[in-house]
């Protein structure tokens, strides 16, 4: 009997993208510690903003012969987020600080793969991808006493990571053709600042 091919084992592979914009409104509730020797004082301050983000994603998928398909995965994710400027308040009157407006831009790639396969109703699939953010790192905060009369003054804002990694395993699962359950567990790591893991399910129905 004659060997297969090894290109036999592939099907014809399709060439996929999307995209995802989103708007979100922002309210926060600061609270800032500054120890005082043995005291420990809280700074309060309430401040609203904004964020805009545009995930383009594209990639090419492969189908293997036991309904596995698996491919490259590209991507980029770019986001703006604004925060209104902000004064703080203290009991003492003493650590208080008034914050100027904050614009945070952010361009990040995504480099990595996806795989999943049929399993009569269950569609089992596993994503990982490398991230770098690209724009500026250096981005400072202006800050103003509140105490005294004096010039403003920069300062460093919080450094941003450049590099890391993301993942994320789960299933979806038929109930009825119209009816699709999906839960799935995602991770952030190889982050010096932030290690990150979460999950969600949802329901879908379409007509």
């Amino acid at each position: 009997m004659e060997a297969p091919s090894l290109y036999a084992a592939y099907k014809t592979g399709a060439i996929w993208g999307n995209a995802v914009a989103t708007y979100g409104f922002l309210q926060n509730d600061i609270e800032r510690q500054v120890p005082l020797g043995s005291f420990t004082e809280l700074n309060h301050a309430d401040t609203n903003g904004h964020a805009l983000s545009l995930a383009l994603r594209g990639g090419y998928d492969c189908s293997l012969r036991q309904k596995i398909t698996t491919g490259p995965v590209l991507g980029v994710i770019l986001q703006q987020v604004r925060l209104d400027g902000f004064t703080e308040t203290d009991t003492s009157g003493v650590t208080a600080l008034s914050f100027g407006n904050q614009t945070r831009d952010s361009v990040v790639s995504q480099l990595g793969w996806r795989a999943s396969m049929e399993l009569g109703s269950w569609k089992p699939f596993f994503e990982a991808e490398w991230n770098h953010e690209w724009a500026a790192k250096d981005r400072t905060v202006m800050a103003s006493l509140t105490s005294v009369s004096a010039p403003s003054y920069t300062m460093d804002a919080v450094p941003i990571t450049s590099d890391w990694a993301t993942a994320s395993l789960g299933t979806s699962y038929h109930l009825t053709p119209q009816v699709m359950l999906r839960g799935v567990a995602a991770a952030m790591f190889l982050n010096s600042q932030v290690t990150s893991y979460g999950g969600e399910v949802g329901l879908s129905v379409s007509f």
